[in-house]
């Protein structure tokens, strides 16, 4: 199934994506796809992106970000002024909870336990691999517990197959190494989170009173306008309390709390386990923002000290929701990045 638009500098389609192996019977995964307007696409050379986003967010949570990318150039073998686009295409895949997939498959999840993580990774691990067998060259961008998806779906693969990525950019990660859980610390904050989330309005009567709430309130208060404005779109679904109608978060409380306690947060832990494990020539990016809020500086420490990382990054005047709050910076950084991905020699991946 896919529906398609034009915007911006590019056109976008939304496609559902296999699962197989799911343990959900019926649970429908979507991403949406962004390629560059006609006459100003990329050859077959050209990245292809993979975003994932975070709890609570939505696939379109990237969409000023893949605007910007889309502009990058580079030139064209050594003729003085024959540039190429550096993006070929972009992806980002929905976790099965949240934005508008949550519409989609509010029965479903009605009826099962909030979805673990694992249930995403099973969607990406499959789109990623079909994509290097179609001969992309896929760059693997996750921020905060998008970035423990994807390098969950690095495991797991059929004997012999390569990693499906090219490199993978961790963009505000929600990881830790285990002896730092060993710690405990990091539960004394989830157990705050959980709270916190307790406390926090999801019902208004309508989308302008629940604009006048999120927009006083941590995070939102925080967002680049255009970030709020997606978030209105797509965070948000209608529904009905009492018979009466009502607007609520796409993504519900219980789903977002089951998150912070995901089979003993093993998958988190698991992930981290992944990024070390990878081989010490695959490329591994991070980027931060330097306000020290929801992760501490700690966790991102025992990150980047797990495995030699080929460039950490840190985003002025953003904290860990560095693309909600400022996706100009992020999309330099990764411009940045992604661009001398883009020039280098490439080693064959089949």
């Amino acid at each position: 199934m896919a529906h398609s638009s034009s915007s911006r500098n590019f056109t976008t389609a939304i496609v559902e994506l296999p699962s197989p192996g799911s343990n959900i019977p019926g649970l429908r995964a979507f991403a949406k796809r962004y390629t560059p307007l006609k006459g100003d696409s990329a050859s077959n050379s050209g990245l292809t992106l993979m975003f994932t986003h975070c709890v609570g967010s939505h696939k379109e949570a990237w969409e000023p970000i893949i605007s910007s990318l889309f502009n990058l150039r580079l030139p064209k073998d050594s003729l003085v002024g024959d540039k190429v686009p550096v993006i070929r295409e972009a992806w980002s895949l929905e976790w099965q909870g949240h934005g508008d997939s949550s519409v989609v498959n509010h029965d479903i999840l009605e009826r099962v336990p909030p979805l673990s993580v694992l249930e995403w990774v099973i969607v990406i691990r499959h789109f990623a691999v079909s994509k290097l067998q179609e001969g992309h060259h896929l760059i693997g961008i996750g921020h905060s517990a998008g970035a423990g998806a994807i390098l969950l779906s690095t495991v797991h693969l059929s004997t012999g197959s390569p990693i499906p990525y090219h490199g993978i950019i961790l963009v505000e990660d929600c990881l830790a190494t285990r002896p730092v859980w060993a710690t405990g610390r990091i539960q004394d904050d989830l157990d705050a989170m959980t709270v916190a989330i307790d406390r926090r309005r999801d019902l208004w009567p309508d989308r302008q009173k629940a604009r006048e709430y999120l927009s006083k309130r941590f995070p939102w208060m925080l967002w680049d306008a255009r970030m709020f404005e997606l978030f209105m779109r797509h965070g948000l679904r209608d529904t009905s309390h009492s018979g009466t109608p009502m607007v609520t978060l796409s993504c519900t409380k219980a789903q977002e709390k089951a998150t912070y306690a995901d089979n003993g947060n093993e998958p988190y832990k698991k992930a981290t386990d992944c990024l070390a494990a990878l081989p010490p020539d695959f490329e591994v990016h991070c980027i931060y923002g330097e306000r020290e809020d929801i992760i501490k500086e700690y966790l991102h420490a025992s990150v980047i000290g797990c495995r030699k990382m080929t460039s950490v990054h840190r985003v002025p005047n953003a904290g860990h929701q560095v693309i909600q709050e400022n996706p100009d910076a992020v999309s330099l950084y990764l411009g940045n990045v992604l661009c001398n991905i883009a020039g280098r020699p490439r080693k064959s991946k089949l």
